[in-house]
This record gives structure tokens, C-alpha cells and sequence, in this order.
């Protein structure tokens, strides 16, 4: 499991390099986030029904749910504006997602519409013919859609078109009211009730997906709005990076801040279950899924004393095959990687399975047998393992280096208050100026005030060339050491939950 991560602490990983995605209902909200393949609670000062923060595909997103229409705090409007136009990181762009009722004469239930232009009609006055709506035309700063609507069809990807939404917070219950909406402008492909609030005030590129759950009126069809969100959120990959490669919006990035990020998104462990297209696709799902999240997350354990640096591509190939093998051949319902500061352990329901026993020319023997050479009987990392029927298989990889290291440093290397108060290192701290790795214990630092003299007076060991080990009570703790100490992130500067080592 990962720790709630607040969203102003990865301000450096996430400004411009992250996509928003906006649902306003649990319907809506259930489909998003089906798409993340890790995840956690975002934090962001401000009320919601729904906080996720994570990665679809290769991209950060940050998906809030809301409310329908403006008035109230949970309003997505509301929320739209406080992520854009505050102190939070920026989104490269900003997505609303759910379902919709149709305009019958251009679009069908199950279909999808994309839209970068919505016509708000909020205003309404009497003439002699009757209800008039004015119309407010907001437009994204996007390009026409039409081009990325012929692409999905060239992929296979039916049922999706591209037009105008009109956005009210009038909820069309009877036909008649609906039929009023079309008669003055037939052009738009149906309605939704919350773009109209916001988006001109975004800054930044938008568009809609919205599902076609009926043609309002008469016609409202509950039971077709959770197939009409599913369906609009299926599109929301392929559209971003189709956006992605027409230059539309930029590529996201890499950095020590993402990567921290990610580390804190993955958590304590990342869960691999078989994919929906069925067991033949096992393989390249985790692959092209899994592997670069577990060799992401192996390289925290890299140090001076794996040469080469080869620890985590050769125990992430491991861990993938060991994987691939349970869902395929072990009849596991999932595997799961647990990582703690020095070990990463790796378990499965599966059957019973003896790792040391692989043999031929099989990716997982040949994985095994590398791993096995390059270290064997290794003083980097004890391999140990237990099976049974009832309790599955459970692989364990400790990171002998790194523990020693760590509890080395806790032991005859610990930073300690010298009991004097000044903002000099030798007046606050005393140390062992014989270690070249130092080790803090923040897990009783509070107050802001005294840990931005502490992160000060960090620096400098840094500076100095020594190593830090900061064993912090919490994982807000880590992110507000990292993100302070970002200018020394690097090999010599490890920030961790204490509880874990």
C-alpha cells in the first residue's frame, strides 16, 4: 500500500507534466479509475468526492470527482480552478470524462462524442416565439478533433464523433425542453450540465469525452450511463497520446522528481494481476506494464558496491519472469512485490514452486541462472524462500549491502542534537566526522520552523560530500525532505520510511 501524497509536495515532478481528469459521479468516477495500474490518495486542500493521483499509461494524471453544475464546494468547476489557478502544479491539460445525453439526429446511444468546443445556454430570455437560450461559445485552445476522431477509426475504434456540446445546469427531463435546445441549435451533438462553468478560465488546453447514455427527455436510460462512461474513458489514453504526437500537448518528462514520485505512488508494494485480454497477453502486459515499474523502483536499491549498476534490470528480469510463471503456469490469481528500504520480497497463491529447481533454456531458467552467477553466494543480496498449498510461494531478496550500511550508520554514525541552538552545523549537530555516511532520525521533527534550519544545515553535509540516510516517520515526511533537498538528489542522499527498514 502507498501513503496519501499531497499534491504541493511533487509541484516539481508534476508542473506542466501531468493530465487532470475531471468526473463528476461515482459512475463516472469507477471507470477512470479502472485505468490506473497504481495509484494512491492525492491530497489537495480543497473539498471532493474522489482524490487519485497516478499513472495511465506512461503519463501522471490526477483524476478529482466532483459535482454537477457551479454552486456548491465540490462543484468540479470549483475544483478545476483551484488545482489551475493556485499554488498546485499546473496540468499540461485538463479532461472531463463521463456520459451525456444525444442529439438523436447525430449521434446514437453507445456512441462516443469528443469535444474541444461547448456552447454554454445557462441564460435564457422570453420572446415573442417563446424560451430563448443565448449562446457563450467557450473553445479550447486544441485543434479541431475531427482529425484525432478518423485516427481512433483507422485503429478499430468505432462510434466516436467530434462536435459541439451544449453545457447548462438545466437537467432535460421531458422532451419537450430538449426539443427546444435542438430546435435553435441543431449543430451541437448533445449536452452535459458542468463545462460551462470553467473551462474559459482553465489556461490550459481541454476537451470532453462523454459517452452517449440516451437522448434525455422521455428517454433517460440510467442503466446506460455506466456503459457510456466505461466506453468514454477507454478512449482517454489513446487521445492523449494521440494529442501527445501531433504536438498538441508536450511529452512528459523525466527527473529525480518524477522518479521520487513514482516511487511514493508505487508505495509499499505493486500488485500484478492478469490483464483482461486473458492469459495469452500475460506476457507482454507485464513486460510493457510491470517491468519498467519494478526496475524503476529497484533502482532505490543501487550502490557503490554493484559496480556496473546491473542489480536492476537483472533481479527486475527475475521478478517478471517469477511472475509470468505464477499467472501462467502456478494458476495464481495475482503476484505481488513488496518493497522495504533493504529487501524487496515477491509472493504468489499459486502453487507451490521451487525457484532454485529452474533448469534449461526457458526465460525464467535463464533469468534465475544469470541472477545466480552474478551473484552467488552473494555479499549483496541473501535470496531465501518458503511454498505451501495453503500459503502460496514467497521469494525474498534482501539487500545485504544496503542493510548494513543503514544499520552501520544508525549505530556509530547518527546525527545528534548537540544541545546548543545557532545556525552553525557544529553548533546544532555533532557527528562522527570519521563517516562518510550519516544517519538522521527526523521521526520527532515537527515544527516548520526548526526543520527548515535542520534541511539548511543537511545541505551542507551533503555539500561536504557525505552520504545521508534521513529515516523520516511518514511518507508526507519523505516527500517534504526530498522536495527540499531536490538540488542533492542522487546517490548519496537516501530519504525513507523508518518503519520500513
Amino acid at each position: 500500500m502507498s501513503n496519501p501524497v499531497n499534491v504541493l509536495s511533487a509541484k516539481a515532478a508534476l508542473d506542466n507534466n501531468y493530465v487532470l481528469v475531471l468526473t463528476t459521479n461515482s459512475v463516472e468516477r469507477t471507470a477512470v479509475d479502472r485505468l490506473f495500474q497504481e495509484r494512491t490518495v492525492a491530497r489537495i486542500e480543497h473539498p471532493h468526492n474522489g482524490s487519485t493521483l497516478g499513472r495511465i499509461g506512461n503519463r501522471f494524471c490526477l483524476h478529482l470527482t466532483g459535482e454537477a453544475g457551479a454552486q456548491g464546494d465540490k462543484s468540479i468547476g470549483r475544483l478545476a480552478r483551484h488545482v489551475t489557478g493556485s499554488f498546485l502544479p499546473k496540468p499540461a491539460l485538463v479532461v472531463i470524462v463521463g456520459f451525456a445525453w444525444g442529439n438523436p439526429a447525430k449521434v446514437a446511444p453507445g456512441e462516443v462524442v469528443i469535444s474541444r468546443e461547448v456552447w454554454a445556454i445557462n441564460r435564457v430570455r422570453m420572446t415573442e416565439q417563446g424560451e430563448e437560450r443565448l449562446r457563450i461559445p467557450r473553445e479550447s485552445p486544441l485543434g479541431d478533433l475531427s482529425d484525432q476522431a478518423e485516427r481512433l477509426l483507422e485503429m478499430g475504434v468505432t462510434g466516436v464523433r467530434a462536435g459541439i456540446l451544449a453545457s447548462c445546469e438545466t437537467y432535460f427531463s421531458q422532451d419537450e425542453a430538449r426539443d427546444r435546445v435542438l430546435a435553435q441549435y441543431p449543430e451541437v451533438m448533445g449536452g452535459e450540465m458542468e463545462a460551462y462553468d470553467f473551462v474559459a478560465d482553465l489556461g490550459v488546453p481541454w476537451f470532453l469525452i462523454k459517452g452517449i447514455s440516451d437522448d434525455a427527455g422521455n428517454g433517460v436510460n440510467r442503466d446506460r450511463q455506466r456503459a457510456a462512461a466505461a466506453a468514454a474513458a477507454d478512449l482517454l489514453l489513446p487521445l492523449i497520446g494521440d494529442l501527445e504526437s501531433q504536438g498538441a500537448i508536450p511529452p512528459p518528462t523525466e527527473s529525480w522528481d518524477v522518479e521520487r514520485l513514482t516511487d511514493a505512488v508505487i508505495g509499499q508494494a505493486i500488485r500484478i494481476s492478469p490483464p483482461s485480454q486473458g492469459r495469452d497477453a500475460i506476457t507482454d502486459y507485464i513486460n510493457d506494464n510491470m517491468g519498467p515499474r519494478i526496475v524503476r523502483r529497484l533502482c532505490r536499491y543501487t550502490s557503490d558496491a554493484d559496480a556496473d549498476g546491473g542489480l536492476p534490470e537483472c533481479l527486475g528480469v527475475l521478478i517478471m519472469e517469477i511472475a509470468q510463471n505464477a499467472l501462467v503456469h502456478g494458476g495464481a490469481s495475482h503476484v505481488t512485490c513488496a518493497f522495504t528500504e533493504t529487501s524487496v520480497t515477491v509472493s504468489d497463491d499459486g502453487r507451490p514452486f521451487d525457484l532454485t529447481m529452474l533448469a534449461g533454456k526457458r526465460g525464467g531458467a535463464i533469468a534465475w541462472d544469470k541472477f545466480r552467477k552474478r551473484y552467488p553466494g552473494s555479499e549483496l543480496i541473501d535470496f531465501t524462500q518458503s511454498f505451501s498449498e495453503r500459503k502460496g510461494n514467497h521469494y525474498s531478496f534482501k539487500m545485504k549491502k544496503l542493510s548494513k550500511a543503514i544499520r552501520d550508520a544508525r549505530e556509530n554514525c547518527m546525527l545528534v542534537s548537540s544541545g546548543e541552538y545557532g545556525r552553525k552545523l557544529n553548533g546544532r549537530f555533532v557527528f562522527n566526522a570519521d563517516c562518510e555516511w550519516i544517519y538522521y532520525d527526523a521521526t520527532e521533527l515537527y515544527m516548520r520552523s526548526k526543520s527548515i534550519n535542520v534541511t539548511r544545515e543537511l545541505c551542507d553535509l551533503l555539500d561536504n560530500g557525505k552520504g545521508l540516510f534521513i529515516a523520516c516517520r511518514n511518507q508526507d515526511q519523505v516527500q517534504d525532505f526530498e522536495g527540499e533537498l531536490s538540488q542533492h538528489a542522487g546517490p548519496n542522499l537516501r530519504v525513507f520510511v523508518a518503519s520500513r527498514v
